[in-house]
């Protein structure tokens, strides 16, 4: 048997432990069955708690899958004698080229999108690009469907009737229908918010986090913005029990349960649920409403997203996009979580205009950019603040559009630098690790605590990151071999038949858009192309010193940097409670690199007027210059090793990693003392770099 428990994030957190031991006891109760639980990506944190369990992400539809989903739903509309073989080809083939086309191919890997794309394909509708227009269609078929189908035709018009009159007018009229239907979805999502209560209101109720009850729902729909009696609402929802189908249907009910009603897919509640939003019609109106929402959680994130698509490109004149944009970002001084949640709202909806294209006009009546620097500082702030991993990462990453300001993040902005790399260097003290002192528990084959190292440094303060990098790559870091030493040189020989064949620009190797953010870790590179950015670095900042000043830090460098003299085990100190919380790792499920310095509960502890140094620890494993020893004998016999590797360093000399990514669950891998090895011309999606500065006329 194999048995499936879908939708654990439908289940309210007030019930969670009573899913464990349930889990737990079936799975005792029929040995030897295979379970699987399933869970939204952005749900799914370190409360679930079921032990035992692997973790897998489901993944999205290859290009080939698409295509076979496409022929199979058009043989399956022929089976049904929907179109006949001629148009199956037909349009087999026109869905499958839409699908698979630049602008919605990033939807078509989603399963439940394709399906809305083909429901709208198949109705002869032009399938527009945006994702909200895609849902407002979905439902507007199904809305059509339904009004088509068996629920219609129980709808009995009696003469001399006028309520018969009154329920056909209803449901035959789609907007009034849209608008119950979305004051319904609204109640849903609502729902989530606190379990419902029991008559004595002392314990949960069964939970009906993405359903409505019939009492609940006969409210909603007697109110005179609907159907405006009870026995009206009534006559309904007993439409939809009897049709058994449509866009808003019945779960069914027993003695001990209630009816209930709900939506097909969860998406369709949160769309329609932002379209309530919007009910008002005037920003005056709607701009509190999303204020409200803001300071309820993050619950109503993906429907005020939606919500605020829907405005932008359905309702919303540009005159009105940009006052509510204006509206919903709160003054400087109102810092709480609400107000931080809101300039989030304002940063998307500003993201959705397109910020290169608001210092065009004004905002409600202030000024562009007076506005914009008021949402920067909030989405600064958001960073470091009180929201949640995944609202904090999308506030840095329409921060990085915008333009991100924190020193040691991006480049230059003024004077004889402007355009160059800018780093914020911390002095490290130059003193070896007290001798016995150790990480507890310490990996096998960890370093010897002893003199770890000999002179004093500076490390930056984080992570090159992609804008850094793409500086070096815009002043033609892989076309001057000058950058390049030895192994390193002919990797970049090796690499340019390749890049010629597949006519692109020499560089890093690029992921998905969410990797390529500008205030991200550059990942992608090789322990060569991180080497030759040094090179260059020093060379271009320090022109006049002897010796190149900037450098990857040994592995001696980067522990001593992230553990202090007194030898932390983690760089914030020796706690291993709550990893999820200081630093971009697998249980924070954020599944990519984050904005750089986004988890300042994870940083060294500050010094001497120093800052302490972000993200040693998660985000990405980071390069360093030493290759990698496996087996010594003892500090002096790591040291001739290593001397020896780095004469004779070739392609083939694995490198050290420190620090662990945001792909890794085991807490051992975070441990400052944790080393991991990778071949110096491998690159991957959480491995980057940071750097140090030696000498350059005193350690800056």
């Amino acid at each position: 048997m194999l048995l499936l428990f879908d939708g654990l994030d439908e289940v309210g957190q007030h019930l969670r432990d009573l899913f464990r031991r349930a889990v737990t006891a079936t799975i005792a109760a029929f040995q030897p069955a295979r379970v699987i639980v399933t869970c939204r990506t952005r749900s799914y944190g370190p409360d679930v708690g079921l032990s035992g369990f692997t973790s897998h992400e489901l993944a999205d539809f290859t290009e080939k899958q698409i295509s076979r989903f496409c022929a199979a739903w058009y043989a399956a509309c022929r089976c049904h004698g929907v179109v006949d073989v001629q148009e199956e080809k037909k349009k087999t083939d026109d869905l499958t080229r839409a699908a698979l086309a630049e602008d919605l191919q990033k939807l078509a890997k989603n399963p439940m999108l394709l399906t809305t794309i083909a429901i709208i394909h198949q109705q002869n509708t032009r399938l527009p690009n945006e994702k909200v227009k895609l849902y407002a269609l979905a439902v507007d078929v199904l809305v059509q469907k339904w009004q088509a189908s068996k629920a219609g035709s129980l709808i009995v018009v009696r003469e001399g009737r006028d309520d018969d009159k009154k329920l056909a007018s209803f449901f035959g009229d789609p907007a009034r229908l849209r608008a119950a239907l979305a004051e319904l979805a609204f109640h849903i999502v609502l729902a989530r918010r606190e379990p419902r209560r029991t008559a004595d209101r002392s314990a949960p109720a069964e939970d009906e986090q993405d359903t409505i009850d019939y009492d609940a729902a006969l409210k909603i729909l007697r109110h005179p913005d609907h159907l405006g009696s009870a026995g009206l609402a009534e006559r309904f929802l007993q439409t939809l029990i009897a049709s058994g189908g449509g866009l808003f249907k019945s779960l069914g009910g027993s003695r001990e349960q209630v009816e209930t009603f709900s939506f097909p897919h969860r998406t369709f509640a949160e769309y329609l649920a932002g379209c309530h939003f919007l009910r008002g019609g005037d920003t005056s109106l709607i701009a509190p409403e999303f204020e409200a929402r803001a300071a309820e959680g993050d619950y109503w994130g993906v429907a005020a997203r939606l919500g605020l698509e829907e405005f932008r490109y359905r309702q919303g004149q540009p005159v009105q996009i940009r006052a509510l944009a204006a509206r919903l970002c709160p003054a400087p001084e109102e810092t709480t979580e609400s107000a931080q949640r809101q300039a989030l709202w304002s940063a998307y909806l500003a993201n959705l205009i397109g910020c290169s294209e608001i210092p065009a006009g004004s905002m409600g009546g202030e000024k562009a950019e007076h506005y914009l620097k008021r949402l920067r500082d909030h989405l600064v702030a958001i960073l470091t603040g009180s929201l949640t991993a995944a609202e904090r990462a999308e506030a840095g990453g329409i921060l990085a559009t915008l333009g991100d300001p924190r020193a040691g993040v991006g480049l230059f902005r003024e004077g004889t630098r402007t355009g160059l790399p800018e780093f914020q260097w911390v002095p490290v003290p130059g003193t070896g690790v007290p001798k016995g002192k150790r990480a507890t528990p310490a990996p096998a084959g960890d370093l010897p605590y002893l003199e770890l190292a000999a002179t004093e440094f500076s490390i930056s303060r984080y992570p090159v990151t992609v804008a850094q990098y793409a500086a070096f790559v815009q002043a033609g870091g892989y076309e001057n071999e000058t950058w390049w030493r030895g192994a390193g040189r002919d990797w970049l020989r090796n690499q340019r038949p390749g890049w010629q064949q597949e006519k692109r620009l020499p560089g890093p190797k690029d992921y998905d858009p969410v990797f390529q953010t500008l205030n991200h870790p550059r990942v992608g590179v090789t322990w060569h192309e991180a080497t030759a950015f040094c090179a260059w670095l020093s060379a271009t900042l320090y022109p006049n010193e002897p010796v190149p000043p900037v450098r990857l830090p040994t592995e001696a460098e980067w522990e001593l940097a992230a553990r202090g003299p007194a030898g932390r085990a983690y760089p914030w100190g020796d706690e291993a409670e709550d990893l999820a919380a200081r630093c971009n790792m697998g249980d924070t499920n954020l599944r990519h690199t984050s904005p750089v310095g986004m988890f300042p509960r994870g940083d060294t502890p500050p010094e001497a007027g120093a800052p302490g140094i972000a993200d040693l620890a998660g985000n990405v494993w980071e390069w360093c210059a030493t290759p990698y020893v496996g087996k010594f004998l003892d500090a002096a016999d790591y040291r001739r090793q290593v001397g020896k590797l780095e004469k004779e360093r070739m392609i083939g000399t694995s490198g050290v990693l420190r620090g662990g990514s945001w792909g890794n669950y085991d807490p051992r891998d975070l441990l400052s003392s944790f080393r991991g090895t990778y071949a110096p011309d491998d690159r991957g999606n959480g491995v980057g770099f940071r750097l140090v500065l030696v000498g350059a006329g005193g350690v800056r």
